[in-house]
């Protein structure tokens, strides 16, 4: 297959669950930024749940937690990406995997970069659940990064 077309990537997303094996994934997204003039957006999805009780059921304070998240995120951001590569820091709610692709097609994202495992840390047969579902489900191409 000859194609003309250079490899453009303008927009990578980096979802991140605050584990140290999401922050891996920024390790290989910051080298490609430099390399393609790319910004690099930040994404925490906060998984919604909700707790059954004897009186019912409990939801967690969606406030509270979205701006916790915020700040550690918008934190970590300026720590670990550089100024001149560093794009949107955004904090949503729902489902991670489905929250991750549509936000990347919202964004026209051109990459994603994640992990293979997250902040759950159980093993799947190949990769993590949310990074499988992503793979599939995304509107453009994932690089997954190994965790040991």
């Amino acid at each position: 297959m000859k194609t003309n077309k250079s490899l453009s990537l303008r927009r990578i997303l980096v979802p991140i669950d605050f584990s140290n094996h999401a922050r891996r994934a920024l390790h290989y997204a910051t080298p490609l930024a430099v390399q393609f003039g790319a910004r690099i957006t930040l994404l925490h999805v906060i998984k919604r749940v909700v707790y059954p009780t004897e009186m019912g059921i409990v939801v967690t304070d969606e406030k509270f937690v979205t701006a916790s998240a915020r700040k550690h995120l918008v934190k970590l951001g300026k720590k670990l990406v550089p100024e001149n590569l560093r794009g949107k820091m955004l904090v949503r709610g729902g489902e991670p995997y489905d929250e991750i692709a549509y936000v990347a097609r919202q964004l026209k994202t051109d990459l994603i970069v994640c992990t293979t495992h997250g902040y759950t840390g159980f093993k799947h047969v190949l990769l993590g659940s949310t990074a499988e579902r992503l793979v599939r489900h995304a509107p453009c191409p994932v690089l997954t990064v190994r965790v040991r």
